[in-house]
């Protein structure tokens, strides 16, 4: 949704993402603004109920995601990449800081108990049919109506999840045409 444009323009304004992010790449040039240790927990949360970052994600339930969490025999290192993250968003040295994941729209319910401080929300809408021909472009095997339903998807629970946080919502037209703003 253009969000990598978003993160960018967020660590200009001071917000620190943190490090290690994940490398920028030929379609993503200028960096994705992501943590890899939260990108890496997140593949692992919802793929303990079977769910994948473009399948199956309106079936994630945050409860179990904390359940598998809290239940974590010792010695396991099942949750040891969301335990990197957390020392950093945890730090306030490190405030303000910045996550960016789209993976945060399914998964943020699980990561709120976790958090010291409760975060402020940016909801980046774009017209579903510009992410689709983004995805398509990105990821062959992506069908444009697989990634209308994932905009569908992604949309709703990330409108769901952040229902009752601060949210400040903006659109990648508005970005586009006034980034300074």
């Amino acid at each position: 949704s253009g969000t990598s444009m978003l993160g960018g323009l967020m660590t200009k304004m001071g917000l620190d993402p943190g490090k290690p992010l994940i490398m920028p790449a030929s379609d993503n040039e200028k960096g994705f603004f992501e943590r890899i240790d939260v990108v890496l927990q997140n593949d692992a949360i919802m793929g303990k109920q079977g769910i994948a970052y473009s399948s199956k994600c309106c079936d994630y339930d945050y409860t179990k995601g904390l359940q598998a969490i809290y239940s974590e025999p010792e010695g396991s290192k099942f949750f040891n990449e969301g335990r990197r993250a957390l020392a950093f968003l945890n730090n306030e040295n490190n405030f303000p800081w910045m996550l960016k994941d789209p993976r945060l729209c399914i998964t943020i319910r699980t990561w709120l108990p976790l958090l010291t401080y409760q975060p402020a929300i940016v909801f980046q809408y774009r017209h579903p049919m510009d992410v689709a021909l983004s995805l398509l472009t990105r990821f062959e095997h992506f069908k444009i109506a697989k990634s209308l339903k994932m905009w569908y998807v992604y949309n709703r629970m990330g409108i769901q999840n952040s229902n009752d946080l601060c949210r400040v919502v903006t659109s990648h037209k508005s970005l586009l045409s006034s980034p300074q703003e």
